[in-house]
C-alpha cells in the first residue's frame, strides 16, 4: 500500500495547500507490535526509492482498535460491532455488503442467509451420498450403524451443516443420532491456562509453551476417552447379542454447551434421555474439529506394536469455509459466551486455533471423502480424490504466513537440490541455492590462466558475482555474463568441476565473500516479502541462524554414489564412492565452516527415501508444532515423536530395552550406525 501511495504522488503530485497523511490501524499480530518509529522508517525508506519527501505516518493501535482482518469480515460475518451503526443501517436498508431480506422484507442474519444457501445448494447431494452408504452397510452386513464425520475449522459452519443433514435424513425416514465431540473437551480452566501462555499473559512454568504460534489445540480434547467410546460403539454395532438392542453411554466429566454458556457434567448420558438411544441401523453424525484423529484402538497381534488405530467412520466430510466468516462467527460466539475473554480468544484464534486446525488438515487430508467448499461465491462439493486443491491451498497459505523462509541444507548428493527445487515449486516459494555462487566461482577459476592458487583466490573475490530472477527463474552472472547453463557440467567434467569448487569453498576469504553476496540477496528478497526456500550446505548456521525451519539432508556414501552413477555424473561406482568420501572428509574436517549438522536443525537421512517421501516428512514438520500439553500426571497428550521404550545412556551405546538393539554412535559427529531404514528415532537427552 505504501508503494501505491508513493506511485500516485509521483505521478500526479499533491494539490496546493494539501498534505498527505498515512494512517496505519492495528490489524492482527503484526499490528499489535508495530511502533511509530518503525512506521516512520518504513515510510522514509520507501520515499527514497521515489525521490519524494516521506508521507507522515500515524500508528493507531490499542486493546480496542484491532481491525482483525478486513472489510470482508463484515460482509461475511455481519458483525455490526466493527463499523459505525449508520453504515450498518444503510447496508441493511439497501441489501448491501452481504445484508439480505427474506420474502416478507425482514432483515436476515448471516447465519440465516448461510443456512438457506447451504440447504439449497449442497445438502440434497450430501444426504444422498450418506443414504447410499447406509444402504450399502445394511446389504453387506458387518455393521449397520452408519458413522459419518463432519469436521472443519472453528466458526466454519459445522453445526449448521450437521443440523441440515439431520433434517434431510429424518425427512426421508431415517433415525439420526448427533454427537458433538466437544463433549470430550478438557475443563475450561485447564484450557484457559494454556491460552494465557500462548497469548503471553502468563509464563508456562514448564517452559514448553512459548508465546506465539502453537499447534497443539487437539490436546484440549480427551482423545483416549473418544476412542474408548468409539470402540464400544463398534463392538455394540458388530455384536450378535440379541438381548442388547439399544444403548446409551456415560461420558465422565463431559463438556456440555448450553444456550448461556457451557458446564462440566460429571456423568453425562449420551444420547440424552430426550433423544432416541443408539441402536442397530441408525445413522450417527459426529461433529468435531479433529474427528478423524479418533480411530478405533484395537489389538494388532504384534507384541512390538500392541495397539493400532482403525478408521471409525464410513464416510467423512470436511467443511471448507472462508477464513473471514470463520473468524467473524467465532468472535461473535465468544462475545456471547465469554465476553470477558473475547480479547484473549481473538489472539488465541490467530495463534493457535487456526494453525492447529491447518496442521490437522494437512495430516488427515487423505482420509476425507468429500469437501464441502463454502469458501467461494458458489458452494461446491469436491470429492476427496481430486487431491484437495482448495485444502492444499489453505495449507500452503498457512506455511507461507508462518514460515516465509525455509532452509534445506545437507551434504553432497543427499538430494537437497532436487528436494528444495520441487518443494519450492509445490509451495509457490522462490528457490535460491547458495552453491550456485561457488559453482560460478569454479567456472570462473576454470577459465582463468592463473596457476598460482593464492593469486587465483584473490582474483575470484575481485569479480562481480550475482543472482537475478527473471519470471521467477534464477540466472547466475559473473561480471555481467549469464553462465547459468555452465554451472552444472556433464558427466566426466563434473568430478574436476566439483573438486575445484570444493577446494575454493575451503578458502575463508572466498567463504566470507560469497556469504556477504548471498546474505545481501536474501535480505533484499525478504524485504520484498518473497517466500523463500533456500538450499545450501550450512546456510542455516552461517547465514540465516534466525530461521526456525531448518533441515539437514544426509545419506550414506553408497546411496550417493549410486545416484551419481545413475545420473551419468560418474561411470564407475567405486570411483564415485572414493571421490565422494574424499570430498566429504575435506568438507567436514575443514577449519572454517565445516559441513556438518548443527544446532536447531532437523536431520533427514535420505538413503532409503524417495524425493516424495523426504518432501512429505518436511511438510509434516512445517505443519506440526512440537509444543505439547500434558495432563496432571505429566503424560503427553499429543507429540510428533513417539516414545520407543526405556533408554539406558552412556557415552558409547544406547540400549533400547524393548527392542533389544544397540545404537552405536560417536557424539562428535552424530553418525549413527545400525539404524533400520524408514524408521524415525527420537533421542531426547
Amino acid at each position: 500500500y505504501t508503494h501505491e501511495y508513493y506511485k500516485w504522488m509521483k505521478k500526479i503530485g499533491l494539490p496546493e495547500n494539501f498534505e498527505a497523511h498515512f494512517a496505519l490501524m492495528q490489524r492482527g499480530e503484526y499490528g499489535r507490535t508495530l511502533t511509530q518509529q518503525e512506521a516512520d522508517k518504513i515510510m522514509a525508506d520507501i520515499a527514497k526509492e521515489y525521490d519524494l519527501p516521506p508521507i507522515q505516518a500515524h500508528v493507531i493501535r490499542g486493546p480496542n482498535v484491532d481491525l482483525t482482518i478486513a472489510s470482508t469480515y463484515y460482509r461475511e460475518a455481519g458483525d455490526a460491532a466493527i463499523i459505525p451503526g449508520f453504515v450498518h443501517d444503510f447496508g441493511v436498508e439497501h441489501n448491501y455488503w452481504g445484508n439480505q431480506k427474506d420474502a416478507d422484507g425482514r432483515s436476515m442474519s448471516r447465519v440465516e442467509v448461510f443456512r438457506k444457501e447451504v440447504k439449497d445448494t449442497m445438502i440434497p447431494e450430501v444426504v444422498a451420498s450418506i443414504e447410499n452408504q447406509h444402504q450399502r452397510n445394511q446389504r453387506t452386513g458387518g455393521h449397520s450403524i452408519t458413522r459419518v464425520s463432519i469436521d472443519g475449522a472453528s466458526g466454519g459452519g459445522k453445526s449448521t451443516v450437521v443440523d441440515l443433514i439431520s433434517e434431510g435424513l429424518r425427512g426421508k425416514g431415517y433415525t439420526v443420532i448427533e454427537r458433538q465431540l466437544d463433549l470430550f473437551l478438557n475443563p475450561h480452566e485447564k484450557r484457559k491456562e494454556i491460552q494465557k501462555y500462548v497469548v503471553g499473559e502468563e509464563e508456562d512454568p514448564t517452559g514448553r509453551i512459548k508465546p506465539g504460534i502453537w499447534t497443539g489445540e487437539n490436546s484440549f480434547f480427551d482423545a483416549a476417552k473418544v476412542r474408548a467410546i468409539n470402540r464400544a460403539i463398534d463392538e455394540f454395532d458388530r455384536s450378535t447379542d440379541k438381548t442388547q438392542q439399544k444403548k446409551r453411554f456415560t461420558v465422565k466429566d463431559a463438556y456440555v454447551r448450553t444456550s448461556t454458556g457451557s458446564i462440566m457434567v460429571p456423568n453425562y448420558v449420551w444420547p440424552s434421555e430426550n433423544e432416541p438411544p443408539l441402536e442397530k441401523g441408525v445413522i450417527l453424525l459426529d461433529e468435531g474439529k479433529y474427528a478423524l484423529e479418533y480411530g478405533i484402538e484395537a489389538d494388532s497381534g504384534d507384541a512390538a506394536h500392541s495397539r493400532v488405530l482403525a478408521p471409525f467412520y464410513d464416510i467423512s466430510f470436511r467443511v471448507l469455509d472462508n477464513p473471514g466468516r470463520n473468524l467473524g462467527l467465532f468472535q461473535m460466539r465468544t462475545r456471547g459466551y465469554r465476553p470477558d475473554e473475547e480479547a484473549r480468544m481473538n489472539i488465541f484464534y490467530e495463534r493457535a486455533l487456526q494453525p492447529s486446525y491447518d496442521a490437522y488438515d494437512a495430516r488427515t487430508g487423505p482420509l476425507v471423502d468429500y469437501y464441502l467448499d463454502l469458501s467461494r461465491e458458489f458452494f461446491e462439493i469436491i470429492p476427496g480424490t481430486q487431491k484437495r486443491q482448495t485444502a492444499d491451498q489453505t495449507t500452503k497459505s498457512w506455511i507461507t504466513v508462518h514460515h516465509p523462509v525455509i532452509v534445506v541444507d545437507g551434504r553432497t548428493g543427499a538430494g537437497k537440490t532436487t528436494v528444495a527445487r520441487t518443494l519450492a515449486n509445490d509451495l509457490g516459494y522462490t528457490w535460491i541455492e547458495f552453491s550456485w555462487l561457488f559453482r560460478a566461482a569454479s567456472w570462473y577459476a576454470g577459465t582463468s590462466k592463473e596457476s598460482d592458487w593464492t593469486k587465483l583466490v584473490n582474483d575470484v573475490v575481485s569479480q562481480n558475482f550475482d543472482i537475478e530472477f527473471t519470471d521467477d527463474e534464477a540466472r547466475i552472472y559473473v561480471n555481467g555474463q549469464d553462465i547459468t547453463s555452465r554451472i552444472y557440467p556433464e558427466s566426466t567434467d563434473s568430478l574436476q568441476f566439483l573438486e575445484r569448487g570444493s577446494r575454493l569453498a575451503e578458502e575463508p576469504k572466498i567463504q566470507k565473500f560469497m556469504q556477504e553476496i548471498f546474505k545481501r540477496k536474501i535480505e533484499t528478497l525478504r524485504e520484498k516479502k518473497v517466500p523463500l526456500l533456500i538450499s545450501g550446505r550450512t546456510v542455516g548456521r552461517d547465514i540465516l541462524p534466525d530461521v526456525s525451519m531448518k533441515f539437514f539432508l544426509t545419506a550414506d556414501i553408497s546411496s550417493v554414489a549410486q545416484r551419481y552413477v545413475a545420473s551419468n555424473r560418474f561411470v564407475d561406482l567405486e570411483e564415485a564412492k572414493q571421490a565422494i568420501q574424499t570430498r566429504d572428509e575435506r568438507d567436514s574436517q575443514r577449519d572454517t565452516n565445516p559441513v556438518a549438522p548443527y544446532q536447531d536443525v532437523m536431520i533427514v537421512n535420505t538413503s532409503q527415501l524417495s524425493i516424495e517421501e523426504v518432501k512429505k516428512w518436511i511438510l509434516t514438520n512445517l505443519t506440526t508444532d512440537d509444543q505439547v500439553m500434558s495432563d496432571e500426571n505429566g503424560d503427553v497428550s499429543s507429540s510428533p515423536v513417539q516414545d520407543i521404550g526405556g533408554i539406558d545412556f552412556n557415552p558409547n551405546t544406547l540400549n533400547l530395552s524393548e527392542q533389544g538393539q544397540a545404537l552405536n554412535f560417536t557424539i562428535d559427529n552424530s553418525m549413527f550406525q545400525n539404524l533400520q531404514p524408514n524408521s524415525v528415532y527420537g533421542i531426547q537427552p
